[in-house]
């Protein structure tokens, strides 16, 4: 009796794959990944790149390539690298975002920034990828970290 079914059974698995690898071209392209000035205290400015001016931040406000971002005497910031981590800045701290770029063939990133002066601490979620990296520079020294905490 089986042996009846067995030609519908397979159309239909047919039919279904076929419908399953048709719907994958109407997908969204995927979206850059996003950098968020997420939470800050005191006085925290951002000069996005090309610009003169500091403006004063504001919480969620997104970053990107080229911006730099200000802490004075009395604040601190909280820069999240969305899927990929945090980067807390101190206060007295000033950071340009150098590079923000996929690696690829994967899903991961390379990301590097400038710690012009100051200090931060980054705390990384995920660097798999052997070509990602989190680099930060600094007028001394460059540090290239692949998945810990600096």
């Amino acid at each position: 009796m089986w042996k009846r079914w067995l030609p519908v059974v397979i159309l239909f698995l047919i039919a279904v794959c076929g419908v399953w690898f048709w719907s994958l071209g109407s997908l969204p392209e995927a979206q850059d990944q996003a950098i968020v000035l997420e939470t800050f205290d005191g006085s925290v400015d951002v000069r996005a790149e090309g610009g003169e001016a500091w403006q004063q931040a504001s919480a969620g406000q997104g970053l990107r390539v080229g911006d730099r971002v200000r802490v004075g005497s009395d604040g601190r910031a909280v820069i999240r690298w969305d899927g990929l981590g945090e980067t807390v800045l101190g206060s007295n701290t000033e950071l340009l975002l150098k590079s923000d770029a996929p690696v690829q063939g994967t899903d991961e990133r390379s990301v590097e920034v400038r710690l012009e002066v100051g200090r931060i601490w980054t705390r990384l979620l995920r660097l798999i990828d052997v070509d990602a990296g989190f680099v930060v520079e600094t007028p001394e020294i460059v540090a290239t970290v692949r998945g810990t905490s600096f």
